[in-house]
């Protein structure tokens, strides 16, 4: 079974282009002050109670719409942080995969014949001992002749 990579992505510009979208339409959001003016009649006692629970109900709207404007906001900061830690994420591993592609190929253009055949040996002497050792504790035996 091979390795599978997982691949996240986000693109910084396409990111920066929803950002200010976002940004954008929370900007357009009515504010309290804006959301809650409420005009009507309020000559006769009926009508003036409409008006005044018209009030505090677009009072209450006006205090949800700096909820939202505010969760937007901070939404859209931590994406732009996390895309910015995955750049930076992204410029370290393709910093290191490329530090440890010089080292191969720095190693490769140093390797001998003579080293590769001494490497040859010494992991047959290896496997051998390890063959050997094994063996070894399968065959022994214990005063009494168990294993």
């Amino acid at each position: 079974m091979g390795l599978q990579a997982k691949i996240i992505g986000a693109d910084g510009e396409v990111v920066a282009v929803h950002r200010s979208r976002l940004l954008n339409q929370s900007d357009q959001v009515p504010t309290p002050a804006r959301t809650g003016q409420v005009y009507g009649d309020t000559s006769e006692e009926a009508t003036k109670a409409l008006v005044e629970r018209l009030q505090k109900s677009a009072s209450m709207l006006g205090m949800h719409s700096n909820v939202v404007r505010v969760s937007v906001k901070q939404n859209v900061d931590a994406l732009q942080h996390a895309v910015e830690a995955l750049e930076n994420t992204d410029e370290y591993t393709a910093k290191w995969a490329n530090d440890q592609n010089e080292l191969v190929n720095e190693t490769a253009e140093s390797t001998t014949v003579l080293d590769q055949i001494m490497g040859t040996a010494y992991l047959a002497t290896e496997t051998a001992v390890e063959a050997a050792a094994s063996d070894t504790e399968v065959t022994s035996t214990d005063d009494t002749g168990h294993m």
